[in-house]
């Protein structure tokens, strides 16, 4: 019966046929829009398509409505910017304001990502180098890498390094900030393939 109305009042099949129609349309869209704006990749296409959508207020009635009625092209040029622009933020947002947060030495720092040279393990604790200073963390090397480990490389059982900070690499040891650091052998591939 539903499908009966639909159709008398758009002249189409049915809302499945649609629906289908619209996500056939939209996941072709996905490579295009990803080209043409030169997003990253597809996941932070489908965001910003998402975004687009929400801006253009299509997201309740998304799979009749797109056949029904067109969309300005100033309303949608409008929507675009709007969803291009809130995109960019969030993925500066993400990359320039990054930080640490630990407790050493009675105080509760906050440092910013990108300084950290490397973290050793010693026991129960761990050392936090960065440029000018280092601390002793309470914590395992294991329980720290979760928070860093878009940041760090562990490459060895109680070390991982920043590579950004890497100034060469010779036998079985890094060289980073002036200090040499050992590389265990389950690492290594995994370390010259990140290091090309």
């Amino acid at each position: 019966m539903v499908s009966k109305s639909i159709q008398a009042k758009t002249g189409r099949g049915s809302p499945w046929v649609s629906l289908f129609q619209f996500l056939l349309f939209w996941s072709a869209s996905i490579v295009l829009i990803a080209r043409v704006f030169r997003i990253g990749n597809e996941l932070d296409t489908i965001d910003w398509l998402f975004s687009l959508l929400f801006h253009l207020s299509l997201i309740p009635s998304v799979a009749v409505d797109y056949l029904l009625k067109p969309i300005p092209f100033a309303r949608f040029l409008k929507a675009v910017n709007k969803a291009q622009s809130a995109h960019e933020q969030r993925t500066s947002e993400g990359k320039a304001d990054r930080f640490f947060g630990f407790k050493a030495d009675k105080r509760t720092y906050r440092v910013p990502v990108e300084p950290i040279h490397a973290l050793e393990s010693d026991g129960d604790y761990t050392h936090l180098y960065l440029e000018d200073r280092s601390y002793m963390l309470l914590g395992s090397l294991k329980g720290h890498l979760t928070e860093l480990e878009d940041v760090l490389l562990r490459v060895h059982r109680s070390h991982a390094v920043n590579l950004a900070h890497l100034e060469y690499m010779e036998g079985n040891f890094l060289r980073i900030g002036g200090c040499d650091i050992p590389i265990g052998a389950i690492y290594r591939e995994e370390i010259k393939e990140r290091i090309k």
